[in-house]
């Protein structure tokens, strides 16, 4: 897959840099990866898919994102959705619009970091309630990538007695606001935005799960593997550019620990790779995950000092590199990938102190 993606990655490479300056939707992003098949990797066969699982499907989104990181932000959201409709209860819709998402007629993304990372622990941001046959919802998705683009999107709330349900909101109903795309760090072309309920209706149709105690059991929208492979993407890209790096013999001796372990990490993380996209995380994949957090960190570090004040400079891919890395500090970074990347990155003590 990874070789057979080669072309797509190259082509992706070639606009990126112009998608992170000018914050803008990356049509011909999306338009390069449409014509790789991208719609239909997520999708279950039975339902117009290529049902993608495993090694081919990291491979796919570490290609795309050694190209373009935000082009695999948003494919990776959209593909979040479309697999908990998936997993989800209702045949019905999965039949309605899966086929319409492997097709390309109809986009969607995910809206749960209120049930998730950004919200545990505290009064629920996105609460529903019954009407009827169906619910009504009323709070915030906080993290919506591409949000101005969907159709629907797919998105969690609480039930007074602290059930929850899944579901597809439509972007058409009048209760629906998205706020204007967050002005982010990086990958500012996902457009990325805050999305408010108001009193916005739900039927029973396009329910996925519940109500049920869904946030024990709901799979990640976005798998960790998942996470890591992108994340091992944008070491690849890192990696090129590292190489085609002029450096003195110590300094070449002074990277080949970073260069071992972006191939060594990438190993594990494909030769480990779950046979189905449903099995349950383990300890493996946090532990890859904080691994892959402290490689693109240091990588991004090590090109950013490698270029000087050249690299320090807006456009250079040394700075816009660095930015992207930074985002596998906050994505679907929960408390024990915090503790965890905290403890990798900070390590006994600093080099310059006793």
């Amino acid at each position: 897959m990874a070789l057979k993606l080669e072309p797509m990655t190259a082509r992706l490479t070639e606009v990126a840099e112009h998608y992170d300056i000018h914050d803008c939707w990356p049509q011909r992003s999306i338009d390069i990866i449409a014509a790789a098949g991208c719609w239909k990797w997520v999708i279950p066969k039975k339902c117009g898919g290529a049902g993608l699982r495993g090694v081919e499907l990291l491979e796919a989104y570490e290609a795309v994102a050694r190209g373009c990181m935000a082009t695999a932000l948003i494919l990776t959201q959209r593909d979040g959705a479309c697999d908990l409709i998936a997993q989800g209860e209702n045949e019905g819709l999965k039949q309605r619009l899966l086929r319409a998402y492997a097709r390309a007629e109809r986009f969607t993304s995910v809206g749960i970091a209120q049930l998730t990372t950004s919200y545990a622990g505290r009064k629920p941001a996105m609460q529903a309630r019954r009407a009827g046959r169906g619910f009504v919802l009323d709070g915030v998705m906080p993290w919506v990538t591409a949000a101005e683009h969907c159709d629907e999107i797919v998105t969690g709330a609480v039930l007074p007695d602290g059930r929850q349900i899944l579901a597809c909101v439509s972007c058409e109903d009048p209760g629906v606001a998205v706020e204007p795309p967050m002005k982010l760090l990086a990958v500012g072309a996902s457009a990325t935005s805050r999305v408010r309920c108001r009193a916005v209706r739900i039927k029973p149709d396009d329910v996925i799960r519940g109500p049920a105690d869904i946030a024990a059991t709901m799979p990640a929208p976005v798998k960790p593997r998942v996470v890591s492979a992108v994340g091992l993407g944008l070491a690849g890209a890192l990696h090129d550019r590292l190489t085609r790096t002029r450096l003195t013999p110590d300094l070449k001796q002074s990277l080949a620990p970073l260069r071992q372990a972006y191939k060594h990490l990438r190993t594990q993380l494909l030769t480990t790779a779950p046979a189905t996209r449903h099995q349950p995380a383990d300890a493996d994949d946090l532990r890859i995950r904080v691994a892959v957090n402290e490689l693109v960190t240091k990588m991004g570090l090590a090109y950013l000092t490698l270029s000087k004040g050249t690299g320090y400079c807006r456009p250079h891919p040394a700075e816009r590199l660095l930015r992207e890395a930074l985002l596998f500090l906050v994505w679907s970074a929960g408390p024990e990938t915090q503790l965890q990347t905290m403890r990798a990155l900070i390590g006994p003590g600093l080099a310059t102190l006793p």
